[in-house]
C-alpha cells in the first residue's frame, strides 16, 4: 500500500469499495484512514466512505463525514441523505433540489427526488422522473430509471422510458 503514488485516490476508492462489499469492517477502517491521511477532503473518498456508513445507519460518523465536505453537488446529496435518516425530509429535499441548482447534470440528486415523491406527490414524481431521465449520462442510469419504474408498475411511464433506455443501447 505504500508504494501507492498519493496521486491515485482512485486505487483507495476501489479498496473501499472491495472492503465493503465483502463487510470486512477492520480492513476497511485502515484503508479509510490511510485514504484520508493522504488524500484529506477528497471528495471521491468521503462519498465511498459515506455510502459505507450509510448503509450500516451510523449517524455519527456520517455527521463527522458531512462536516467535511465541501459545497459540491455530491456533498449535497450527502447532506440530504443524512438528513433522510434523521427524519427530516424537508431538509432532505431543499440539499437535492440545492445539488440540482449546484450541477444540473449530476444524476443521483433527480433520482433521490423521485424516490422522495413517489408516495406523496405525483405530479412532482413525474417532472423529477423525466428530468432524471433527461440527465441519466448512460444506459447504466436509464436502467436504474427504469428499476425505479417497474417498482411502480406504471405502464405508461414504463413505455417511454423503455422508449429512452432505446437511445442509448451502444
Amino acid at each position: 500500500m505504500n508504494s501507492l503514488k498519493k496521486d491515485y485516490y482512485f486505487v483507495y476508492c476501489d479498496l473501499l469499495d472491495f472492503y465493503s462489499v465483502k463487510k470486512n469492517e477492520v480492513a476497511f477502517k485502515e484503508i479509510e484512514k490511510e485514504a484520508l491521511d493522504l488524500f484529506g477532503n477528497e471528495p471521491s473518498i468521503i462519498w465511498k466512505i459515506f455510502n459505507y456508513y450509510y448503509l450500516f445507519k451510523d449517524k455519527e460518523r456520517l455527521s463527522e463525514l458531512v462536516g467535511l465536505c465541501k459545497l459540491d453537488s455530491r456533498s449535497l446529496v450527502m447532506k440530504g441523505m443524512y438528513c433522510s435518516l434523521n427524519g427530516d425530509e424537508s431538509a432532505m429535499i431543499d440539499y437535492y433540489k440545492q445539488a440540482i441548482d449546484t450541477d444540473p447534470t449530476y444524476f443521483k440528486p433527480y433520482i433521490l427526488l423521485c424516490e422522495a415523491y413517489k408516495e406523496k406527490d405525483t405530479k412532482q414524481y413525474k417532472i423529477y422522473l423525466d428530468k432524471a431521465i433527461k440527465v441519466a449520462p448512460t444506459y447504466s442510469d436509464r436502467f436504474k430509471t427504469y428499476r425505479l419504474l417497474t417498482l411502480e408498475q406504471n405502464k405508461e411511464e414504463l413505455r417511454v422510458t423503455k422508449k429512452l433506455i432505446k437511445f442509448d443501447q451502444y
